[in-house]
């Protein structure tokens, strides 16, 4: 039996945070970090969060000391001891809600926060010998991304998170002229990664402005069910574009995530893709050699929330190898016990799906390092 014990030291955690604390935004954002300071304090008001009063970390309640309330969130050292008393091996860290916004918008400068944001992170995560992975933000609207990609990978860049809410250049992801982008990643062990706020401009505010449905920022688990529920559509096109257009066919060493976007829908997409190909092509030659589900079973994973029923997902669909843990730390909806919640969703299903969806699995995401 697979239990808590079992997977401590060994945890592949695919989602977390770094945040940036306001004494460090010229660091991470250069001549932008002014600018940025002005953005986060219209957006959440001045905040000193520095001097705020913290709690004792430990063993007890690391799980649920969350968001400023716990230095971890950009205090390297602190990081590291927290990681140690979650029993995390790895993790993979993400700019926060309102960094990623501003670093993949036209803003004048962006671009360029962009840039030093990718170093610093990198720098930042770099005494972890890689148990610290930040993702470096890709901006495919810019016309130099494949020299960025270039330089990036060069300068030992783990992932790239891009957006997804509109066609990538004006260009389907599947068109051949992203192919040495692709290229570029996979001969790197480069991932794609889709993390939820990606999808921003993609459902137009009108579906739910004005009435109930309209529950707050419609990013993750907060933007009521509505958003959350709809959530997946901008992701589930991207990776249906990367699916049938060959893409994954072409360059079989890339692969991608999907994070913070729910799970449910991956189990359904892999069915919905396989019979909308079989019905095309019993009226014209096959051209991928594998069914779309297979393609989606070998090169993408996807993040469940900590209260969904992953057991009842797989009994449906199978495509277990798709499943990856993550914590969202230090984000409150990555919740107080995720690892027993989702231990608890796979019970009584064969023991080596709990090391898949814990270990194994986000490896394709965060690998073991040479």
């Amino acid at each position: 039996m697979t239990d808590n014990q079992t997977l401590r030291g060994r945890l592949v955690d695919c989602d977390t945070h770094l945040y940036v604390a306001p004494d460090r935004f010229d660091d991470a954002f250069g001549a932008f970090g002014r600018r940025f300071q002005a953005i986060h304090d219209r957006t959440f008001g001045f905040q000193d969060v520095l001097s705020r009063e913290r709690p004792v970390v430990d063993s007890s309640n690391v799980w649920k000391v969350k968001d400023w309330d716990t230095a971890g969130g950009y205090d390297f050292d602190d990081r590291m001891r927290h990681v140690d008393l979650m029993g995390i091996d790895r993790q993979i860290l993400f700019p926060d809600g309102v960094v990623s916004k501003v670093l993949n918008s036209e803003i004048l400068g962006s671009a360029e926060a962009a840039s030093a944001y990718n170093r610093f992170a990198l720098e930042w995560a770099r005494p972890s010998g890689g148990r610290l992975r930040p993702t470096s933000v890709l901006r495919l609207q810019d016309a130099d991304v494949i020299d960025r990609a270039q330089e990036l990978a060069a300068d030992g860049a783990h992932s790239f998170m891009v957006h997804c809410a509109r066609p990538p250049g004006g260009l389907s992801p599947a068109d051949e002229r992203w192919d040495r982008l692709w290229s570029i990643m996979a001969d790197a062990g480069i991932p794609l990664l889709l993390h939820s706020g990606a999808d921003e401009g993609f459902l137009d505010k009108a579906w739910t402005s004005g009435t109930t449905l309209d529950s707050g920022p419609a990013m993750g688990a907060e933007g009521g069910p509505f958003a959350l529920a709809m959530s997946h559509l901008s992701p589930q096109i991207f990776v249906s574009s990367l699916v049938l257009g060959g893409v994954l066919e072409r360059h079989p060493g890339l692969r991608v995530g999907v994070l913070e976007f729910l799970a449910s829908w991956v189990g359904p997409l892999g069915e919905l893709l396989d019979h909308s190909e079989r019905f095309y092509y019993e009226v014209r030659p096959r051209r991928l050699p594998l069914r779309p589900s297979e393609y989606l079973r070998r090169q993408v994973r996807v993040t469940p929330f900590f209260w969904e029923p992953i057991g009842e997902y797989v009994d449906r669909y199978g495509l277990a190898d798709c499943y990856v843990f993550s914590s969202d730390y230090p984000h409150e909806e990555g919740g107080a016990d995720p690892v027993q919640r989702l231990l608890k969703s796979i019970a009584g299903r064969p023991a080596g799906l709990a090391e898949q969806l814990f270990v194994t699995n986000g490896k394709a995401l965060c690998p073991d390092l040479a």
